[in-house]
């Protein structure tokens, strides 16, 4: 019989000893249990984490909270982890889970190689395991899910220089990138935006900027400094909500002339970044709001059927979501958004 693991969360923190765990939550029970037992490896259970001195932005905390409705709607136990981007603290994660015996694991991860050394310690185990974050490297295989980066994107700059082009007709559209280009989902959202954009306005230029450390403080001198020298960029595309931000306090501060108006894009639906765009006097003008429920929705479906036999342990089957894409959007529409895919009000 399966153990009955009530909602326990483990936070797992970089100093920890091997084999240490520190409770989160409530206290760990344990009796004879039908239920199923599904375990998830989380980075952090904040809403930023560095790798690589590199700072992102993290949906986990929400991620958490679509876990919990779905363990209350379809009655399975939920034992959630902290793993970090590091190998021994992902390792001892796994182990923990293992230890109590759950019947599959999801594992969000930032890291190819630490994903592809977690996949074989389940695996090893005889414990199914399905990842979301990022694919793993050559090696052992398991199922995927992820959000349509590409694609998601690629409609964003379409539907950005559509609305570019109405706002500003005639204007020669000089867009700032700002990326750090070190996963892929930020290559592919740097990649998706340029071909959408490119794909209505043909003539457009890009300036890209490599933008270091992921932070609005980076993201706001990386800005600053290339409007001095660019006095013509009128678009900017952020591959993440922080340096958005970071570039909307840019503008906010700079004082130095320019030649047109500029306006912000940016990726993953946060709640200040919804405020902005549905704000009518924000130049944050267009979002994409990653489809958090549907991610989780379609990760339970995934770890259920690898139970069953129906989708091999040992495959290399991708999920993909289509997140949502916001240009100039309604304060419902934000509403609309935030509530479903964060459980929050758009102005709590």
């Amino acid at each position: 019989m399966k153990l009955l693991l009530i909602l326990v969360t483990f936070a797992f923190t970089f100093g920890f000893l091997p084999g240490e765990a520190q409770a989160a939550g409530k206290k760990e029970t344990a009796k004879d249990s039908g239920k199923p037992t599904f375990g998830i490896v989380h980075i952090t259970f904040n809403s930023i984490f560095t790798y690589n001195s590199v700072r992102y932005q993290s949906f986990d905390p929400s991620y958490r909270k679509e876990w919990k409705r779905l363990s209350n709607k379809y009655d399975f136990n939920l034992i959630e982890v902290e793993g970090g981007v590091a190998f021994d603290t992902t390792s001892m994660a796994v182990r923990r889970l293992i230890a109590l015996n759950v019947d599959a694991i999801l594992l969000f991860q930032h890291e190819p190689a630490i994903t592809r050394a977690a996949v074989k310690q389940a695996q090893s185990a005889g414990i199914p395991v399905a990842v979301h974050g990022i694919r793993e490297s050559d090696g052992e295989t398991a199922p995927y899910i992820g959000f349509t980066e590409y694609k998601t994107c690629y409609e964003l700059g379409k539907r950005f220089a559509e609305y570019f082009r109405e706002k500003n007709p005639g204007i020669k559209a000089n867009v700032l990138v700002l990326n750090a280009r070190t996963v892929i989902s930020n290559i592919e959202r740097e990649r998706g935006f340029t071909d959408g954009f490119k794909s209505v306005i043909t003539d457009s230029v890009f300036i890209h900027k490599y933008e270091d450390t992921g932070s609005a403080d980076s993201a706001r001198n990386v800005v600053e400094a290339t409007l001095r020298g660019r006095k013509d960029i009128n678009i900017i595309y952020a591959t993440s909500d922080l340096r958005a931000q970071g570039a909307l306090s840019a503008l906010r501060m700079y004082s130095g002339p320019r030649n047109n108006p500029i306006l912000i894009a940016g990726v993953g639906g946060s709640a200040g970044a919804m405020r902005q765009v549905t704000n009518p006097k924000s130049p944050w003008k267009g979002e994409v709001g990653l489809a958090i429920k549907e991610a989780a929705d379609k990760s339970y479906e995934v770890l259920n059927k690898m139970i069953s036999g129906e989708i091999p342990v040992k495959s290399n089957k991708e999920f993909l979501v289509e997140s949502y894409v916001f240009v100039n959007p309604t304060i419902k529409e934000g509403e609309e958004y935030l509530k479903k895919n964060h459980g929050i009000d758009l102005n709590p």
